[in-house]
Parts: C-alpha cells; sequence; structure tokens
C-alpha cells in the first residue's frame, strides 16, 4: 500500500508539491492513497487560513478524478492555541 503526500513540507500554508506538475507525479505514483497535513492555527490571519480550503478542494477534486482516496490529517500538534493552565485533557487523576 502507497501513500503519497501532495502538500508542501514545511510550510505555515497548504501549498500543493511539485508545483503545476503535483497531479502528474500523482498520477505516475499510482499510489492507492494521497495525504495532506492541514495546520489550523488560530494565532494565524483569518483570511490566509480560508484560502487554503479552495485549493484543497481543487486537489480533492482531481485526486476524486483520478480514483485516489485523500487522507487529511492535522498539521503539527505545536499550531494547537496555547492554553493558560494545565490542559484538562491531560490531567491526571489525584489520589
Amino acid at each position: 500500500m502507497l501513500a503519497v503526500p501532495v502538500q508542501r513540507s514545511g510550510q505555515n500554508w497548504f501549498e500543493l508539491e511539485w508545483g503545476q506538475r503535483w497531479l502528474a507525479h500523482v498520477t505516475a505514483s499510482r499510489p492507492d492513497f494521497a495525504k495532506v497535513l492541514i495546520r489550523d492555527n488560530p494565532a494565524f490571519p483569518g483570511g490566509r487560513q480560508e484560502q487554503q480550503l479552495p485549493m484543497l478542494l481543487c486537489g480533492s477534486t482531481a485526486l476524486r478524478g483520478l480514483g485516489v482516496p485523500l487522507i487529511i490529517g492535522p498539521g503539527n500538534r505545536r499550531c494547537r492555541p496555547f492554553r493558560r493552565g494545565p490542559d484538562p485533557r491531560r490531567a491526571r487523576p489525584s489520589g
């Protein structure tokens, strides 16, 4: 089973790897799945975040046309909002 990433690694915003040739690369790789990691940091400018959605939709539609399912995963955990105080999801039971 082969999953090929289609987003450009290490970017704050969703960009397709291989520029305009990304779909040709996916076709040549013949993967079982394509995957993207999306960073959704609330500290990033809202307008810029929303610009990622049309690009993601375009990529998803093109992959669907090839019959390649798309896996969308969360980006780096460091992009989650900062919290003040302990995270209640990580609290340990007392006693």
